[in-house]
């Protein structure tokens, strides 16, 4: 998906533009269709565009609606008509694509704008008013988020090798993350990455940085929500068919389609759930799977 990445140099130097271009040209095989720089003196940003919906179709990133609080993500927000709701009464922002939707929650609600997103998502918001920048990750880590801390600067993208072209991230390897790799075939430490110089985010959590310096905080754990009990068993199977067509139908916003056949019932049913939604809702379309 969209590739993005974002400086801050902390001691108030420019950023340099061909550095800029470099780290956002390295990111060029996510994003094909469109590639974008803005520079603020201290703050720059670079997007590389993927697009993968009719929202996107006039989407340009980095995006901004008043000249002051900027975004670069790589996101798609679910349940939008339920967001739009809670953003205005009188306006209509149901073709506004998925980063729009981002900042204006983030206008209306501050870093409690989280609360309110559903979705897979990674972004960096910079508040040049009170010298903010603000990331989240979604709810289970789907998008990736990466960052670097330097003497220097701060340097955030969703693509780790973007972050490597940076000279003042060396390429020194963590061996402790190593270790456990090789021991136990994953990395065991969410916060931690193979590269000693950058971190990730973890999954529901946010990272600012201001005044008071970096700061790091989960935003939402896994609800325990009391059993759900029916009467008749098919009452079960109904619901859950419900649920399934909803959040198949909330995905599907184009009507170029894949999708990845595992050999199991669950890539099958929503494949299926997607064919019987595509049917309904396109004259035409394209829907490819693939198995492997």
């Amino acid at each position: 998906m969209s590739g993005f990445v974002v400086l801050r140099n902390l001691d108030g130097r420019p950023v340099s533009g061909d550095l800029l271009r470099g780290m956002t040209e390295s990111m060029s095989y996510r994003g094909p269709d469109e590639q974008n720089l803005r520079i603020l003196d201290s703050v720059g940003f670079g997007h590389a565009m993927l697009r993968t919906s009719f929202e996107s179709l006039g989407e340009c990133q980095p995006l901004t609606l008043d000249g002051q609080v900027w975004i670069v993500s790589d996101a798609r927000i679910d349940a939008r008509p339920d967001l739009i709701a809670l953003l205005s009464d009188d306006e209509d922002f149901s073709k506004r694509p998925d980063p729009e939707l981002i900042l204006r929650a983030y206008l209306k609600w501050g870093e409690r704008c989280l609360d309110h997103l559903i979705g897979d998502f990674s972004f960096t918001i910079w508040d040049s008013r009170i010298k903010l920048l603000f990331c989240g990750r979604d709810h289970f880590g789907v998008k990736p988020l990466y960052y670097a801390r330097t003497p220097r600067t701060l340097i955030i993208s969703n693509t780790i090798n973007c972050i490597r072209h940076h000279p003042e991230v060396s390429d020194a390897l963590n061996e402790q993350v190593i270790g456990d790799y090789l021991l136990w075939g994953s990395n065991e430490y969410p916060e931690l990455t193979f590269y000693s110089d950058i971190n990730k985010l973890p999954a529901a959590h946010k990272l600012s940085y201001g005044e008071s310096g970096l700061g790091i905080e989960r935003y939402w754990s896994f609800p325990i929500q009391e059993e759900l009990r029916y009467r008749r068993q098919s009452d079960y199977v109904e619901h859950f068919s419900d649920l399934l067509n909803v959040a198949v139908a909330d995905r599907l916003r184009t009507d170029k389609i894949a999708i990845f056949l595992s050999g199991g019932i669950d890539s099958s049913s929503i494949a299926s759930a997607a064919s019987e939604n595509l049917t309904k809702n396109f004259y035409s379309y394209r829907f490819e799977a693939f198995t492997a």
